[in-house]
């Protein structure tokens, strides 16, 4: 059988902001409020981004203020295991640390040795790097010079052929003499334009100036061979970092099983 309760008179306590009091049956005053009209900085409590070395002596209201952000540490969340309800934790990371799937299952000693590994792997590749952009660099600016010196002996022995030749007017030669304007760069061997008028042996001294160019050439495939050759020796390493890492990872996992 079903009784039926009738429901109780609601409570002063429940309904009114301040509760009544029994002895004078008058509601009870609440807590009184001061205000204050400009408190102390020593009256007001110190917030986490007060406790920043870098923004002392700075308003929040400065341009430079840095406020801490809330989810700077690493935070650990009672939680149970989805499939077998074992209680744990759960890790939450600060917005700017991303892990994959797979390094967020392993353990955490493992996880630190990976992560040795990474840190270890990144700071030879930047030296790596760094040896090819000076060595980059130096080819640069050794391409730059003989760039500049190329241009500038070809309008030099254009004007030497010209005058000793006549092939040209006298305002041509004027102009070309304009627009040499030598740098008297160092050449290797001195040309012949500067030493000497054109005798005849021209021809010689073009095919002297196509061999040059080709040993050039050889001797700068040579290098850039070099250079692939040590991009392939650092690869091979780093296989090899890999595969070990991936075989402790493995016989942990086999122990723990």
């Amino acid at each position: 059988m079903r009784t039926v309760h009738e429901p109780e008179p609601p409570k002063a306590s429940l309904t009114n902001a301040n509760p009544i009091d029994p002895a004078t049956g008058q509601p009870k005053k609440g807590p009184k409020l001061r205000l204050l009209n400009g408190s102390k900085a020593g009256n007001t409590p110190a917030t986490a981004a007060d406790k920043n070395p870098h923004n002392a002596g700075l308003s929040p209201s400065d341009p430079d203020y840095d406020p801490s952000p809330p989810n700077d540490n690493i935070r650990y969340t009672p939680a149970h295991h989805p499939v077998t309800g074992q209680p744990g934790f759960l890790i939450n990371y600060p917005p700017d640390i991303h892990f994959t799937p797979f390094e967020s299952e392993i353990p955490a000693d493992q996880l630190m040795r990976l992560l040795r590994r990474q840190l270890h792997w990144a700071k030879k590749e930047s030296e790596d790097l760094a040896r090819d952009i000076e060595n980059l660099e130096a080819i640069r600016r050794d391409e730059w010079c003989k760039k500049e010196l190329t241009l500038e002996g070809v309008l030099e022995a254009e004007l030497a052929r010209a005058e000793a030749k006549g092939l040209a007017r006298p305002s041509q030669i004027r102009a070309m003499r304009r627009d040499v304007r030598s740098n008297k760069l160092a050449w290797p061997k001195e040309p012949w334009w500067r030493q000497q008028q054109l005798n005849g042996d021209v021809a010689k001294q073009e095919a002297e100036e196509e061999m040059d160019v080709d040993a050039e050439l050889e001797k700068r495939e040579a290098a850039a061979n070099g250079l692939l050759e040590q991009a392939e020796r650092a690869e091979k390493d780093q296989d090899q970092d890999m595969l070990a890492v991936g075989a402790l990872m493995g016989l942990s996992g086999a122990k723990q099983t």
